[in-house]
Parts: structure tokens; C-alpha cells; sequence
């Protein structure tokens, strides 16, 4: 059927990904007799944009009045075995694979030093396979080679892979299908059955959001994920970030049309990203708590390109609402829509704030670890970036952009010294509290070492005249010295929780 043409790749599908150890696995599992799972083809007339490849080998076209059957899943076990079983490749990063009729296993190098090694694809080929047992009963243990080798084609021949066949025309229906499935292969999303439902030959969404992903590189928002810029197009078309209206309003939308409002898109989120990385120093996508700010953030500047300076404060009001509050922490479709009507009225009405969370509490602060995936600590590395902080040790500022880079993210420094705090407090469960986090490099980290904070903060304190201001200026207010110069980490928690909880505050209410 793939040498037919009748089994395509959707474009939305992923590439070949196996390793030449799962292939082997793949194939010593049927020459074992066990399952190796259904494929699930999804048989239709209508035309999905194609890969034209399939593993390290092209396909051939499909007749126009024959229907297709595309691979929903299956497709690595498909590669491999028609790689393997059906195409006389020379080299390739997979194939071909032999079978050593000795030892019995599949292995990736056979031919010349290794006679007794059967190049898999002659079992589909009858005139080299006979050629092939002829040669092996030359050998001295030819009788027992040709053995293992009939072996071989029988187990091959007889075994038996189940296969489902989907009937369904509407790709919208058969989307959620997929998504369901339980494979090892990466999970495809929205984006994927997008890409499928939006394609003509006029239209390809694949490109248009690589575009713009690349459009958001130099503020580091490169890596954004497909589905977000999805999200944000719908809630800029639709005024819904709905799945459902995505898949259904936007395929119902003339594609003329819909190549304009891609380039409002890409216009519209790149103005979020400025605000982001301007207004409140998330300098980068994977410092942004949540991509759903990102979405509401391009649905507000479409709609207003250049907010005045009171809008914007609302804006960055809404962001540390949002980050600290967890907002976006779970789902709820229709929340978030209802969210994107009620942010645009806060830029009128900033009272329509108030149902985007409230401040943390210091409580909360303290009990927070430190973990750089999560939106949590995000949202703090943000609130230290918007300070201006000031290196401790050399009194100099911190180039935040740099310091945050993706190349250079080891920049972060337990006040309280985990060293420190291993020998002093072993037990204490708030040894990697935020509290006790501010910026400052791998290498500055490396010459504290284990030292005390009263030890290593009085020596610096001795060193720049200025030293209070550095130190408000990584959020640790003077109020916290005393705790330092007496190493009290629990009176230093305390005291700079309350402070950081005044300071959200202030950012959140204030003017």
C-alpha cells in the first residue's frame, strides 16, 4: 500500500524519530511473536498536505480518484518496517538491517566480512532471497544458516499487524481521535490539525507561523509555541481563544483573508513581546509564566496599538496579577475568553482588575521554592529583572537580558548560602524559598562558597559606600540587615517576605 501510494503522511505529522535501537526492538518483537500494537489509518478523498518523505526514502503519489489512508499513528513502526522489509537501500542513517542467522539479532551492519548476515529487504524480493539461500548453503554450516534464514521468512510472513481504519470526512471530528490516543510518539497539537484543516495551495499555516515565530526572535520570543500564536489569531479574529471556535471559525474564513490577519498577528504580537520584555523585563518565552498572557496581551494591542501611559500601567497591573495570583495555572476555556473582554475594559476601567488575583501573601512567599520551570518563580525572576538590580559584588548593574539568556541562566544566588544553611539549619524547609533568592552570577556564586551572610554581606558592605541602595536594588530592604548581620535566616524570610508582599502590592493597586 505505501508503494501503491495508498498510505500518505500528514503534514501534521511528525518526522522519523527512532533510533537504530528501537528499530531493531520493533523487529525482534514480531520475529518474537509479540504484539507490537495497531496502526490507525484515517481513509478519506480528501486532500491533506503531504510529506513527500517518509524516513530516510521518498513516496510515490496517490492517484486522484483513489482514496487515502493517513497514518494517525503508527507511523515509526510503518518506517521501519517498510525500510527495513521493502527498499534496497544502499545506506542510510537506519537501514538497511540485518538479521545474523548465528546469534539471531538485528543489526545494522552486515554484507562483506558478515556472510552470515541477511539483509532484511530480500524477503520481499523472491529472485534475491533464493539467490541468498543458495549462496549460504555453500558455507561450511550452510544447512544451519538456510534453517534460520527460512525461520526467518516464515515468522515474517505469518505474523499479523491489526489495522483501523477511520471513515470520518470532517478532520474536526477525527482531531480529538488522535489527540486520545495512548503512543510513545511526541503528542501533535491544535496546531498540527490546523495546519491540515487550513491548507490550499494558496494557504500554508505551517509557514505563515514560522514567520512570525522568527519575526519575535530578537526578543528572544523565537520558541513560543505553535498552538499560542494559534490562540492569539483566534482571539484576534473570533474574539475566542476556544478550541472549538478556532477549528470552526477559522476554517470557515476565506484564506485571503486569513493571510491578512496573519500578518495582524505577527503585528500585534510583536508589540506584546515589547511590552513584556520592556515594561515588566520577561526577557525571554521561557521566563514568561504563562503563554495565555502572551495570547491576551496581542489580542489587547491589536486593538489598541499604542496604549497611553495609563493603560500601560494597567497592563503591567494585569501582568503581575496574573503571574503571582496563578491565574492561567489551569484550563477554563471559557474563563480565559471572558478574561479577554474584561482586560480590554480594564484599560477604561482599571476596577475590572480585581478579578485577576490579588497579591500574594508573605506566607505564601516563603513557602514558594525556587524552580525555574515553574510560572511561580517566573514571575519572581520578572519582578527582580523590573528593579534594576545591581550586582552585589562589583557594584555594577546586571545586564538582565544577558544574565537570562538561554546560554547563561545560572544566575541566581541563595542569600543565605545552601552551603551555609546545610551545615547550620539541615532541616529548615526553606532553604530554597524565593525569599531567599536574588540575582547574581555562577561565578561571584562559586567565590562565597559556604560563607555566612553576616561574613561575605559585612565585608561587601565594607567595600561600596552605597552598599544599602545595591541592596534595595535586588529587593532586600535595609530592615533585613540586622537578621543578615546576626545570620537569622528565619527573621531575614520574614522581613523581606513582608517587603516583597508590600512591593506586589504596590504593583498590583498602585498608580
Amino acid at each position: 500500500m505505501i508503494a501503491a501510494g495508498e498510505i500518505k503522511l500528514p503534514m501534521f505529522q511528525r518526522g522519523f524519530v527512532w533510533t537504530q535501537e528501537k528499530v531493531s526492538s520493533l523487529l525482534d518483537s514480531i520475529y518474537n511473536g509479540y504484539p507490537i500494537g495497531m496502526l490507525l489509518f484515517w481513509q478519506t478523498f480528501e486532500r491533506l498536505p503531504e510529506e513527500t518523505d517518509l524516513g530516510d526514502f521518498g513516496l510515490p503519489g496517490t492517484p486522484d480518484m483513489q482514496p487515502t489512508n493517513y497514518v494517525l499513528d503508527g507511523q515509526q513502526r510503518l518506517v521501519t518496517l517498510y525500510g527495513s522489509l521493502k527498499l534496497r537501500i544502499e545506506h542510510s542513517d537506519h537501514f538497511p538491517v540485518y538479521f545474523d542467522l548465528r546469534t539471531h539479532e538485528f543489526l545494522h551492519e552486515g554484507g562483506g566480512d558478515f556472510p552470515h548476515r541477511l539483509p532484511l529487504w530480500v524477503l520481499s524480493d523472491i529472485e534475491a532471497l533464493l539467490e541468498t539461500l543458495e549462496r549460504l548453503r555453500q558455507m561450511p554450516d550452510g544447512s544451519a544458516l538456510v534453517a534460520s534464514a527460512q525461520n526467518l521468512v516464515s515468522r515474517f510472513q505469518s505474523y499479523q499487524v491489526p489495522i483501523l481504519e477511520l471513515r470520518e470526512n470532517d478532520i474536526a471530528k477525527i482531531a480529538p481521535i488522535f489527540e486520545r490516543i495512548n503512543s510513545t510518539a511526541t503528542r501533535l497539537t491544535l496546531f498540527d490539525f490546523m495546519v491540515a484543516a487550513l491548507w490550499t495551495p494558496e494557504f500554508n499555516l505551517k509557514s505563515h507561523v514560522a514567520e512570525i515565530r522568527d519575526s519575535l526572535e530578537p526578543k528572544g520570543f523565537d520558541d513560543i509555541q505553535e498552538d499560542t500564536v494559534m490562540r492569539a489569531l483566534a482571539a484576534i479574529v473570533l474574539d475566542s481563544a476556544k478550541r472549538e471556535t478556532m477549528m470552526t471559525g477559522l476554517r470557515g474564513r476565506d484564506r485571503a483573508a486569513l493571510t491578512g490577519d496573519m500578518t495582524e498577528a505577527r503585528g500585534a504580537l510583536q508589540r506584546a513581546v515589547d511590552f513584556l520584555s520592556s515594561d515588566v523585563r520577561v526577557v525571554g518565552d521561557d521566563l514568561l509564566p504563562y503563554e495565555r498572557q502572551l495570547v491576551l496581551l496581542a489580542y489587547i494591542f491589536h486593538h489598541h496599538r499604542h496604549p497611553n501611559a495609563a493603560q500601560t500601567r494597567t497592563l503591567r497591573r494585569w501582568f503581575w496579577r496574573t503571574s503571582f495570583s496563578e491565574r492561567y495555572r489551569r484550563g477554563g476555556e471559557g474563563l480565559f475568553d471572558e478574561d479577554l473582554a474584561a482586560a480590554l475594559k480594564a484599560l477604561f476601567d482599571p476596577d475590572e482588575l480585581e478579578r485577576f488575583g490579588e497579591p500574594p501573601r508573605a506566607t505564601a512567599l516563603i513557602s514558594s521554592q525556587f524552580r525555574v520551570p515553574a510560572a511561580f518563580t517566573k514571575a519572581y525572576v520578572a519582578l527582580l529583572a523590573s528593579h534594576n538590580p545591581v550586582n552585589l559584588r562589583s557594584g555594577r548593574p546586571i545586564d538582565v537580558a544577558k544574565a537570562l539568556s538561554p546560554y547563561n541562566r545560572r544566575q541566581f544566588h541563595h542569600v543565605f548560602p545552601q552551603a551555609f544553611l546545610k551545615e547550620r539549619l539541615p532541616n529548615h524547609s526553606h532553604k530554597d524559598s524565593i525569599v531567599n533568592i536574588c540575582m547574581l552570577g555562577a561565578e561571584d556564586n562559586r567565590a562565597i562558597g559556604a560563607r555566612a551572610p553576616s561574613d561575605y554581606l559585612g565585608e561587601l558592605r565594607g567595600t561600596h559606600a552605597n552598599f544599602d541602595s545595591i541592596l534595595e536594588s535586588n529587593l532586600i530592604p535595609a530592615t533585613c540587615w540586622p537578621f543578615i548581620e546576626s545570620d537569622d535566616f528565619d527573621g531575614f524570610l520574614k522581613e523581606r517576605a513582608d517587603f516583597l508582599q508590600t512591593r506586589l502590592s504596590n504593583l498590583m493597586y498602585g498608580p
